[in-house]
């Protein structure tokens, strides 16, 4: 059994162990034959070697866990409470029909399903049962659109356009943004600079951001300050304000400027996003430079994208299922825990390398891949059988040395019995 099952991935040899069974003589001048029992064990913990394939929903488990699936015929009806779930340490996993990961004996991947941050959809899950877990459907999501939440913006603006004399023409800068459905609207940032009629530069602009999509197009209003040439911080930000026009303590928009990150904090028609433009008295961000007649604004960076369509899955090293779409974004949508068995070698073997647990092989924990010593799960892997051919030819040589012996010596028995019957005739 276990040679011919030397290249069946996931697959646990099989031991056999003997006892002696001794039985009482009538005297001690007598001596009565006993004989051997045989026990037949499965070594469910030993670990076979890692076999990389390409196939990214080919997992095993790297050390002494296991991966819960269950055999049910019907996944969208799937009930922890009343169906079954086995246990396996390797899997090659492929959609069915509707979109659920199974290997070929129809089992399926069993999971925790996630948000798109990546925590539970409910409560945590509990940890001691199979309770919350749930078949992984890789088309759960099949579509995905990633809000724009954070811009960043950098470069300088000319400090000739805020003094004396300057013709105080606007600085306009688009960017654009992406809604929760994938669609696009424009933040415009208009930098008007404050021109005095004498003295020094004012180094003074009011920044209005705008939003295409919003009813009411003005999302902020501020007043930016830039350091003077004399100043040690000469041309950073120094202070940035909201701009109450009336004074009747009502800003003139709903924008804030948080100076500890640097951020004007927007509320757009469908979104909050994040405009970075600088930490007061740092050199990050907008700055001021009397070097240009023209301003320089620039993208740093900005998160999200438009929309995309499902395109695949793939499992990584903390059991994450992750799904990809076009728009080259991913997210989770499953995460699949290692279990650690008290007593593992006591399950019970249901077949096709998987098996449930009895009384006798004690408690179950659920872990998150790669805590408590009980495992990580491996991406694009399959585990190797933990046969070892050559031990097992060698045991079938003595096995078979054995047999010989003991026929040997039960026909030299049956010959001493046919002489002893021929000296009574």
């Amino acid at each position: 059994d276990n040679i011919v099952n030397a290249n069946t991935n996931g697959y646990k040899r099989t031991l056999t162990e003997f006892s002696s069974i001794v039985i009482g003589s009538a005297s001690d001048t007598t001596y009565t034959a006993g004989g051997v029992r045989s026990f037949v064990k499965r070594d469910i913990t030993a670990v076979g070697t890692l076999e990389s394939t390409n196939n990214a929903t080919d997992i095993a488990v790297s050390g002494s866990g296991f991966v819960p699936i269950t055999p049910s015929q019907s996944p969208t009806t799937f009930d922890s409470g009343a169906d079954a779930v086995y246990l396996s340490t390797t899997g090659s996993f492929t959609e069915d029909a509707a979109g659920y990961l199974a290997n070929s004996a129809e089992q399926y991947l069993l999971g925790w399903p996630l948000d798109s941050d990546g925590s539970f959809t409910g409560a945590e899950p509990s940890r001691n049962s199979f309770t919350d877990l749930e078949p992984v459907n890789a088309r759960i999501v099949t579509f995905n659109a990633v809000p724009t939440s954070e811009i960043r913006l950098s470069g300088p603006l000319p400090v000739s356009a805020t003094e004396v004399g300057a013709d105080g023409t606007a600085i306009i800068h688009n960017e654009e943004y992406f809604d929760t459905i994938g669609d696009t609207s424009t933040l415009t940032y208009t930098f008007t600079p404050t021109v005095p009629g004498t003295g020094a530069a004012s180094n003074t602009w009011t920044l209005d951001v705008t939003d295409s999509a919003s009813t009411t197009p003005l999302i902020g209003r501020f007043t930016v300050v830039f350091n003077a040439a004399n100043s040690a911080n000469a041309g950073t930000i120094d202070t940035v304000t909201e701009v109450d026009t009336d004074s009747d303590g009502t800003n003139d928009a709903t924008g804030t400027f948080d100076e500890a990150t640097g951020m004007l904090q927007l509320t757009t028609a469908s979104t909050s996003i994040n405009t970075f433009i600088g930490i007061p008295d740092t050199s990050t961000g907008l700055t001021q430079t009397g070097s240009l007649s023209t301003s320089d604004i620039r993208l740093v960076s900005k998160d999200g994208s438009g929309y995309g369509e499902y395109k695949g899955v793939q499992i990584d090293s903390d059991g994450i299922v992750r799904a990809f779409f076009t728009n080259d974004q991913s997210r989770p949508i499953y995460q699949v825990p290692v279990v650690a068995v008290a007593n593992a070698n006591e399950m019970e073997p249901v077949g096709n390398q998987a098996y449930s647990v009895t009384p006798e092989s004690g408690s179950i924990t659920l872990s998150n891949s790669g805590d408590q010593l009980t495992g990580r799960i491996v991406g694009f892997a399959l585990g190797k059988s933990t046969v070892d051919v050559a031990q097992e030819l060698t045991h079938l040589i003595e096995t078979q040395r054995a047999y010989s012996s003991n026929a040997k010596i039960i026909q030299t028995v049956d010959e001493m019995f046919q002489e002893t019957t021929n000296l009574k005739r």
